[in-house]
């Protein structure tokens, strides 16, 4: 099962905020305002991370296969903020992410996490 870990601050510092499974974060300022760092790790064979530059699985996307860090998510779309996520234990192929990208929608295993869902409580730090 994949694991994020989000951070509030770049270089993994202030609160955090540990989500766990195939999920997608609809809107990366629902999470502290806007995360500015982050972890991805997964005991699967070829999980799977996509950011998004814009809210609603929109816009340019990045794959990544594996374990990642992400010390500062400001820059990966040319001074872009990261808009939204799609973490999952599986490779997710290019179709699919375009399908995601197309609908807004999110196969039904898959949890959503919308705006409605709290993140600026205490964090796990």
């Amino acid at each position: 099962m994949p694991r994020l870990t989000i951070f509030e601050e770049k270089d993994f510092r202030g609160r955090s905020r540990v989500i766990a499974g195939n999920l997608g974060i609809e809107n990366m300022d629902s999470v502290f305002g806007g995360a500015q760092s982050l972890r991805f790790r997964s005991a699967c064979w070829s999980p799977t991370l996509v950011l998004f530059s814009r809210p609603g699985f929109k816009g340019r996307f990045h794959i990544y296969r594996g374990n990642m860090n992400f010390s500062d998510l400001q820059n990966l779309f040319f001074g872009c903020d990261v808009g939204s996520l799609i973490s999952s234990g599986k490779r997710l192929s290019r179709r699919k992410i375009r399908q995601f990208r197309k609908t807004g929608q999110l196969p039904s295993h898959y949890r959503l996490i919308t705006l409605s869902e709290t993140f600026s409580g205490s964090g796990n730090k």
